[in-house]
């Protein structure tokens, strides 16, 4: 039996926010793919099996997260997969949307690290790598 190996897409175009992002989720035993844009992460997407979640920041160049978010729930194989919005920029209003259209956790920024894991665990069903 192989050994799989659980991964995330980590968007988000400013590179500290990433970097905390990416920290976090090695914690959690899942390997991060970091994209510095929301194209970048779509083409990942695309090119890669199922990740076991996306973490995406709204306001990236190319691609903002809002159209990451309705590209990935348009294909079969990503429309299940968790997505988590962190962002600094997103209004109370805004929240309730992106939760209809398909993100399943919103992480304020700047980001309480801590708050970020416990939503990336409890989308994982509890489960470190």
């Amino acid at each position: 039996m192989g050994l799989i190996m659980r991964y995330a897409i980590v968007a988000d175009d400013d590179a500290v926010s990433r970097k905390i992002l990416c920290a976090k989720i090695r914690q959690l035993g899942i390997f991060p793919i970091e994209c510095s844009d929301g194209e970048r992460a779509w083409t990942t997407l695309r090119d890669n099996p199922e990740p076991s979640l996306i973490v995406a920041d709204i306001d990236m160049p190319k691609l903002n997260g809002r159209s990451l978010i309705e590209h990935a729930r348009s294909k079969p194989s990503l429309a299940s997969i968790p997505i988590v919005i962190v962002s600094g920029s997103v209004r109370m209003g805004e929240i309730s949307d992106l939760i209809t259209s398909g993100t399943c956790a919103f992480v304020p920024k700047p980001i309480d690290s801590a708050n970020f894991a416990l939503h990336v665990e409890h989308l994982l069903g509890g489960k470190k790598a």
